[in-house]
This record gives structure tokens, C-alpha cells and sequence, in this order.
């Protein structure tokens, strides 16, 4: 029987194939395979493991993507009273539909009648965009946007009690600067379009005649200009995938594009379920883990030492660990801070503080005097964000 299976199974992929040879660019699978991928996706029940690795090596083949269903483990149950469940149905795309339509997303809804579950598809070219500030590493490349951040940090500001709310005006005065100097400027995208058509234009010029120098010269421009934002684009994708041990190059930038589509698909919670009742709607998910963590974290409770420190150690002089913090330990700690890191609360990145440590010097240092005379009100500049974790075993509580 196992043989039989495995036979018809060679059979379906090579219909697949033929159909995959015949068509061209964006393509979606989905439906009922009769197979599964790996072990944990069979409850119970010998695992027919020449047939699950004949499946993984034809998705391997053909590099498709597996959309997870978001609120099903398995998508078939034999009904029975100590069932059998699997996940035989699945949604599968190509590397063109991954770049294509960005947002591509599988449920499950209620099936009464079969047992197999139901689940909608929905996909769109459209990117979802955050209001989040999130600063990117190429832009230190453009002088033009190193005087816009240099012009925001050193105007005059009215005088503040605290170095942190200085700081704190300042970051919001450089992030409205910025978003202002993106909204004048096209996009990478269109940038790189726009420079490949003027040197595939003047490629072609030059098979009938020779190029002016001036010609010449603009080839040699928009050809570099290519490269340089291909590499731009490259580091935008590169981060979001999280992807750090390949090199940036234009060969790259599709896989660190699709790897960036999947880490985001596999971290957006897609349901969750309250009292029973699933809800998949933004703001209503949103407010089911306000009110989840306000009462996780909003109770204060008095915390009573218990023991004395002083009892256990002998007294030390520690007279060195209470000295102001000099220039060189600030510049120490924001030099081994890691590069190319995703950005932290406040939108700004790694690489922007070692660019600008020398302009943001003096306010750098009154902020480490305040706050070694306790006198730093934090409030302003130090944030956190609460990211949840999906469940290995997923049912959407």
C-alpha cells in the first residue's frame, strides 16, 4: 500500500510539474494534497516518511512558500471518537507571488458537513505602513540628509528643567524632519527605475552612433546611481528580514525581499480568541491585550527586602563606581553597540548615534550628569515595546 501511494504520489507531481512549465510569473496552489510535510503535522498514526520528504522536495524544487493557515493546526479529522487529525490542506505560492502581493493570508473558517476544514485566501499588492519612525541606515550616506538631521539637533531650543525632555523635542523634531525630506523625494524604487531606463536608453543610442561625452558622462551617473540603490533597497529588505550572514548585492535583494514577506506573515497573530469568540479584527485584538496586559502589569505590588545585602558581603571601596561618566565610556558603550540592528523604541538605530555622537556631544553629556545626580526624568526618552510570542501549538487563546 505505502508503495502505491508513493507511486500515485510521483504521478500528481509530475501533472504538477507540466502545469508549472506552462505558466509564467505569479502562481498560487492550494487545496487538499493528501500529504503532509512533517511529523508533528499527523496527531497520531504511523507517518508515511518516503512520501513526506517526496513533498518537501518538490516544494524545495521549485522554491515555493507554505502560507500557514493562522488559526488551524490540522486541516482533517477522521471524525472518529479517539480521531486522527492532519494538516493535508495547505496554501503554496512561487518566489513571483511572494513578491507580488505582499499581504497573503490563510484562515480557516467553520465546515459543518466535511472534514476537511474550510479556509479564505486573501492577498494584496498593497504593504500595510506603520506610523512607527524607523530610521534607515542608507540615509547617512546622503549628505543632504545629514544636514537636515545636523540643522534639527543643534537649533535653538526654549530652556528645559532636564536634559531628557531636551532630547526628547529633539528626536521628534529630527523624525518630522526627516519624514518631511522623504515626502519630497521619490522612492528607491522609482529612483532605480528611473536610472535603469536612462542607461538601457542610451545602451541602445550607442548602437548607431557614438555617445557625446556628455552622454557618456550621464550613463557612467545613473549606472552608478543603479548600484548605489540597489544596495539601498538591499539594507531596507536585508534588516526586515533578519537575515545578517549574506552579502548586500542585486541578486539578494528578492530573497531578503521574500524572506521579510514570510517573517512577517509567520509574527502577525492573525486571531484571538476571548471568552470563546474569535476576533480577527485590528482593533479589536488590539484592545483584547490592552486590557490583557494593563491587568498583568497594572497592579503594583510592595515588594519587602528580605534579606540584607550589607550581612553577607564585607564593605569594599566602591568610591570609583560613583564618579560622573566621562566622554570616553559614552563613546565606548555606543561604539560596541552591534550595527545593523532593527531600531529601538525610539525609531533611531545603532549606526545613527555613532554617526552623529559629536553633534549630539553636549546633550549626551548633560543627559549622564542628570542622570547621575538622579535628576533624569526618563519618561521621555526611554520606552519599551511588548511583542507576543505565537504558541508553537497555536489555537488562538
Amino acid at each position: 500500500m505505502p508503495h502505491v501511494i508513493v507511486q500515485k504520489g510521483k504521478i500528481f507531481f509530475q501533472h504538477l510539474n507540466q502545469a508549472a512549465a506552462l505558466v509564467g510569473g505569479s502562481w498560487i496552489l492550494l487545496g487538499d494534497f493528501n500529504m503532509y510535510r512533517s511529523a508533528h503535522e499527523k496527531s497520531r498514526g504511523c507517518i508515511n516518511w518516503s512520501v513526506m520528504e517526496h513533498f518537501n522536495s518538490w516544494i524545495r524544487e521549485h522554491g515555493l512558500d507554505d502560507i500557514p493557515i493562522a488559526n488551524r493546526k490540522y486541516t482533517w479529522s477522521n471524525k472518529r471518537r479517539e480521531p486522527t487529525l492532519v494538516k493535508l490542506d495547505r496554501v503554496l505560492v512561487n518566489a513571483e507571488w511572494n513578491l507580488g502581493f505582499f499581504q497573503t493570508v490563510a484562515t480557516a473558517i467553520m465546515a459543518a458537513t466535511s472534514d476537511h476544514a474550510l479556509f479564505i485566501v486573501e492577498f494584496s499588492k498593497d504593504t500595510t505602513r506603520s506610523n512607527f519612525f524607523r530610521f534607515e541606515n542608507f540615509w547617512l550616506d546622503i549628505e543632504e540628509v545629514r544636514g537636515v538631521i545636523s540643522e534639527g539637533w543643534t537649533r535653538g531650543t526654549r530652556a528645559f528643567a532636564v536634559t531628557t525632555s531636551l532630547i526628547s523635542i529633539k528626536m521628534r523634531r529630527i523624525r518630522a524632519a526627516i519624514r518631511k525630506w522623504g515626502r519630497s523625494r521619490g522612492s528607491v524604487q522609482l529612483l532605480m527605475e528611473n536610472n535603469k531606463h536612462v542607461v538601457d536608453f542610451l545602451n541602445a543610442v550607442e548602437e548607431y552612433r557614438t555617445l557625446s561625452n556628455l552622454e557618456f558622462c550621464l550613463r557612467d551617473y545613473a549606472n552608478k546611481k543603479v548600484q548605489q540603490l540597489i544596495l539601498w533597497q538591499t539594507s531596507i529588505w536585508r534588516r526586515r528580514a533578519k537575515i545578517r550572514q549574506c552579502t548586500l548585492g542585486d541578486e539578494n535583494t528578492r530573497f531578503f525581499h521574500a524572506a521579510a514577506n514570510s517573517h512577517s506573515r509567520r509574527n502577525k497573530i492573525r486571531v484571538l480568541v476571548k471568552d470563546g469568540i474569535e476576533f480577527f479584527d485590528d482593533e479589536d485584538k488590539l484592545r483584547i491585550a490592552t486590557e490583557y496586559f494593563n491587568t498583568l502589569f497594572g497592579q503594583a505590588s510592595p515588594s519587602v527586602p528580605v534579606v540584607d545585602i550589607s550581612a553577607l558581603y564585607d564593605p569594599i571601596d566602591l568610591s570609583s563606581l560613583e564618579e560622573q561618566f566621562s566622554w570616553a565610556e559614552i563613546v565606548s558603550a555606543i561604539n560596541r553597540s552591534p550595527n545593523n540592528r532593527s531600531p529601538g523604541p525610539d525609531g533611531f538605530t545603532n549606526e545613527f548615534y555613532k554617526c552623529f555622537k559629536e553633534t549630539l556631544k553636549p546633550d549626551l553629556l548633560n543627559f549622564f550628569s542628570d542622570f547621575h545626580a538622579n535628576n533624569a526624568d526618563l519618561s521621555g526618552v526611554n520606552s519599551a515595546s511588548i511583542s507576543c510570542c505565537l504558541k508553537r501549538n497555536f489555537n488562538g487563546d
